[in-house]
């Protein structure tokens, strides 16, 4: 690379992980399991990932960590988290059907008619979107 020449963008090919610094990891553990299907891989009683739990969609050994943290540390710092769902239209509606009838609220995130996402909150009230597919499943 020549010097004054743009930096081009590095190619991500996915997010390794998130960290999450949460009021109470083994509750959002259980909502991250319960709304998104993740399953905990791991839990870390001690040294330095100390009370961490470790959560993945099945291809990674985690996708997510999750920390307990103290409440005005924990929740909002950091923004929305979005992930690209690969999910068709009847699979939407039966996820969308499944959380409303267990009383989550769901946001349906529309470009004119056509749905292009889902977004709900974590119990520490950080926004999660659900990018669905190549935005429009239905």
């Amino acid at each position: 690379m020549k010097p004054n020449e743009p930096i081009p963008p590095i190619r991500i090919a996915a997010i390794a992980h998130i960290l999450l610094f949460v009021r109470d990891a083994e509750a959002s553990a259980r909502w991250y399991g319960d709304r998104l299907g993740m399953k905990i891989t791991a839990r870390s009683p001690d040294g330095p990932y100390r009370g961490a739990i470790f959560l993945s969609f099945g291809q990674s050994d985690h996708d997510l960590a999750l920390y307990s943290a103290p409440p005005d540390k924990a929740g909002r710092e950091l923004g929305e988290i979005t992930l690209e769902w690969d999910a068709d239209g009847q699979e939407v509606a039966a996820r969308l059907a499944l959380w409303r009838r267990d009383g989550v609220a769901v946001e349906e995130i529309r470009k004119g008619a056509i749905l292009t996402g889902l977004r709900l909150h974590d119990p520490d009230g950080r926004p999660i979107s659900l990018a669905i597919g190549s935005c429009g499943a239905m």
